[in-house]
């Protein structure tokens, strides 16, 4: 896998990607900024602990670590065999839980379930929330000494929903015939070949998708961006296919929004990280709410109504 050597490196694929954070006043600044123009939840976010980490979804990683490559005809076939021995689990548990909840039973509906449960998949987890991709940011956060400036600091990821490169599988299916007689790409090699490039954008309000059934994603205003290449980080698979898009798209869909970078970024000094815990904790921000344990239903349920109970009377249940 590749990593960044330095902070000015990121400013080739994101806004203010060079740039750094080092001051908590100037940092919440920017976060209540940025929270007031998301209000209408137009824009991802994510947070990783490390800055010079590229953003490579769980099975690119294994990919390339585990050299799958060296196994596997296709990254495809990889893919769909998860789905499969997925489908198949504990005699076909998975499609009877998606069916009980009148989920649509698609290959998204699956991956989101493996995504959810630690299996590798082509998914990257993004929030619509900046305060909660600050969580996922220092959550499990390295504070071992650092071999260069970099691995002083981590990011904060932001990208726009409505970036026509995240809805570029829609505009082949739609436009494919067409595309296909007119550009050389297409003529040459397929509609494949361009498929290749393709980056989707998964989010809660995608009917087909039915994520609102995983209570994680509810509570941490979750969205995917599915990144089909088995060796491109998001932002470098961003500029290959914003390339592919600007030849044979943008000249018949001028109204797209198709920017430069793939979205921006603010790198921060971990040694804030103690003051934005505070800080995330003054929001209804911790590791509980992200994370909604139902076996503590009962427990915090009943704890609340003794301690109604208990204000007004000083006999059982509060002795």
């Amino acid at each position: 896998m590749q990593y960044y050597n330095s902070i000015q490196e990121k400013s080739d694929f994101f806004i203010s990607g060079g740039e750094t954070i080092d001051n908590f006043k100037e940092l919440i600044f920017l976060i209540e900024e940025l929270s007031e123009r998301n209000s209408k939840k137009e824009t991802l976010f994510r947070g990783q602990p490390e800055a010079k980490f590229m953003l490579y979804s769980s099975l690119q990683r294994l990919w390339l670590d585990k050299k799958l490559y060296n196994h596997y005809e296709k990254y495809s076939v990889l893919i769909n065999n998860l789905i499969d021995n997925c489908k198949s689990w504990n005699n076909g548990l998975i499609n009877k839980y998606l069916k009980y909840f009148s989920s649509n039973e698609n290959e998204m509906s699956y991956l989101s379930i493996m995504q959810h449960y630690g299996l590798p998949t082509p998914l990257l987890d993004f929030t619509l929330d900046i305060n909660k991709s600050l969580f996922f940011a220092i959550e499990n956060i390295d504070y071992s000494p650092a071999n260069s400036e970099i691995e002083n600091y981590f990011s904060i990821y932001y990208m726009i929903k409505e970036n026509a490169i995240l809805h570029m599988s829609n505009l082949f299916i739609e436009k494919s015939i067409e595309y296909a007689k007119s550009h050389e790409l297409l003529k040459n090699k397929g509609l494949e070949t361009a498929l290749q490039f393709d980056m989707v954008l998964i989010d809660n309000t995608d009917i087909e998708y039915r994520i609102q059934n995983n209570l994680n994603i509810l509570n941490q205003d979750g969205a995917f961006i599915f990144n089909s290449s088995p060796t491109d980080p998001l932002e470098k698979q961003y500029l290959n296919t914003r390339e592919l898009f600007l030849k044979f798209a943008n000249k018949k869909h001028p109204e797209l929004q198709i920017p430069k970078e793939v979205g921006g970024c603010f790198n921060i000094n971990k040694k804030l990280v103690d003051k934005i815990t505070e800080y995330l904790r003054s929001k209804g921000i911790n590791r509980n709410s992200i994370y909604p344990d139902l076996n503590r239903l009962k427990f915090d349920c009943l704890k609340i109504e003794w301690k109604n109970i208990c204000t007004q009377s000083s006999r059982q249940p509060c002795k």
